[in-house]
C-alpha cells in the first residue's frame, strides 16, 4: 500500500511512496523467485526481479535477474548512507544484471550519479556538480570515476572496489584537484591542492600523496575550552564481560600505513586575540601501523603576539618534526621587541622551547 518514509528524529516526511509490490515464490522450501517494485511520486522507482532457474542439492542454484532504479532525488539514500550530512541531492540511475548462484551471486552493469550535492555544515564542506559513473563486473569487482566542484576548484575521483564478500571489501580511491575549498566557515577558510590515494581494506587503511595549502585563514574568536572532570571519589568497576569487549575492540582496530606530505604556502595565517602569525613549511607524515605517524619536516611562524602587555614580534619561530611522533613536535618560538633608551639591554622577549607535551616558557633579554 502507499505510505511515507519518516525521519523519526525530526518527525518529517522524507519521501512518499505509491502502491508497490513485494513478492517471492518458494518451492520445496527453496527460494524460486522474487520481486520488489516501488514507485516514489515525482522522484522515481526501484524495480528488482530475479528467478532461480535451476535447483541443485549442493546449493548452487542458478540466479538470473535485474535491478533497475531511477531516482530524481537521492535525499533518502543520502540520509540513510550518510546520516551526518546536512544536505544531499542529485539523480541516481542503475541497471545491474544478476547472475551466478544464490550462494555466489554475480553482478554486471552500471550506475550513475548526476548533478549531485553533498553539504557538511560543521566545516562548510560543499561538494557541488558531483557527477560520476560506476561499473560492476566479474562478479566481485567494480570501478568508478567522476568529478566534483569545491568552491571554484574542480576535483576528480577515480577508484576501484573488490568485494569477494561483505566482510572482505577493498576500496581504492584516487582523489585530486586544485584550489579546492575544503573548509569554509566564518572562522576558518582553507584552499588545497590535493593529490592523494586512499586504500581501505579490513583492518587496514593506506594514505599516500600530498596536500598543499596555498591559502588558509584561521580566525577563532574564542579558544577557551570548558572541561568537565569526574569527582575524585568516583570509582569505575568493569565486569569481566566489559573487559573482554574492550580487549576485542582494541585488538580489532584499524592499522594505518602510508606517506603523506602536508605543506603550507605564503598565504596561511592564524589570527586570534593576542596572536597574528603566518605559517609556512612542509612536513611529511609516515604511518607504519600506528594511527599516530612519525613526522619529518618543519613549520615556520612569523608574526606578532601580545605577551604580558607589550606587542612582540615572532621573527623565526619553528615547529620541528625531526622524525618524531606527530603529536609531540619540538618547539622553538621566540617573540621579542627592541628596547630603546636602555644602554644595558638591546631587546627583550619570551621564548617557548621544549616539546608540545612538555613546553617551557621563559623570559629573556639580549644581552643576557
Amino acid at each position: 500500500s502507499a505510505g511515507r518514509i519518516m525521519d523519526l528524529v525530526d518527525d518529517e516526511t522524507i519521501m512518499e511512496s505509491s502502491e508497490g509490490r513485494l513478492g517471492f515464490a518458494l518451492r520445496g522450501g527453496n527460494l524460486e523467485a522474487g520481486a520488489l517494485d516501488i514507485k516514489f511520486p515525482d522522484v522515481g522507482f526501484i524495480d528488482v526481479d530475479f528467478d532461480v532457474i535451476d535447483f541443485a542439492l549442493d546449493g548452487k542454484q542458478q540466479l538470473k535477474g535485474r535491478v533497475v532504479s531511477q531516482l530524481n532525488d537521492i535525499a533518502l539514500i543520502g540520509q540513510l548512507a550518510l546520516p551526518g550530512m546536512d544536505d544531499t541531492s542529485g539523480q541516481f540511475d542503475s541497471d545491474i544484471r544478476l547472475g551466478g548462484s544464490l550462494a555466489d551471486p554475480q553482478f554486471d552493469g552500471g550506475f550513475r550519479l548526476s548533478n549531485g550535492l553533498f553539504y557538511y555544515a560543521p566545516v562548510g564542506l560543499r561538494l557541488e556538480d558531483v557527477n560520476f559513473t560506476g561499473k560492476l563486473e566479474k562478479r566481485d569487482r567494480g570501478t568508478l570515476e567522476g568529478q566534483f566542484r569545491l568552491g571554484q576548484g574542480i576535483g576528480t575521483i577515480n577508484g576501484s572496489v573488490l568485494f569477494e564478500n561483505a566482510e572482505q571489501a577493498k576500496l581504492d580511491l584516487d582523489f585530486s584537484g586544485e584550489q579546492l575549498l575544503m573548509i569554509n566557515t566564518s572562522n576558518f577558510k582553507m584552499l588545497t591542492d590535493t593529490d592523494i590515494n586512499i586504500a581501505l581494506s579490513p583492518g587496514r587503511l593506506d594514505i599516500n600523496g600530498q596536500v598543499k595549502v596555498p591559502s588558509a585563514h584561521l580566525t577563532p574568536s574564542n579558544l577557551i575550552i570548558n572541561t568537565v572532570n569526574d569527582s575524585e571519589d568516583l570509582v569505575i568497576v568493569k565486569s569481566h564481560e566489559q573487559e573482554s569487549k574492550t580487549t576485542a575492540e582494541t585488538s580489532a582496530k584499524t592499522e594505518v600505513f602510508g606517506n603523506l606530505e602536508i605543506s603550507f604556502g605564503e598565504d596561511v595565517n592564524v589570527k586570534f586575540p593576542g596572536v597574528d602569525t603566518d605559517v609556512t613549511g612542509s612536513v611529511t607524515y609516515d604511518w607504519s601501523g600506528d594511527p599516530i605517524p612519525l613526522a619529518n619536516g618543519n613549520y615556520y611562524l612569523k608574526g606578532m603576539v601580545d605577551v604580558y602587555g607589550p606587542r612582540l614580534e615572532i621573527a623565526n619561530g619553528s615547529i620541528a618534526f625531526p622524525g618524531v611522533r606527530a603529536d609531540n613536535p619540538l618547539l622553538n618560538i621566540r617573540a621579542q621587541r627592541e628596547i630603546f633608551g636602555n644602554t644595558q639591554i638591546r631587546s627583550a622577549g619570551v621564548q617557548l622551547i621544549g616539546t608540545l607535551k612538555r613546553p617551557v616558557v621563559e623570559a629573556y633579554t639580549v644581552p643576557v
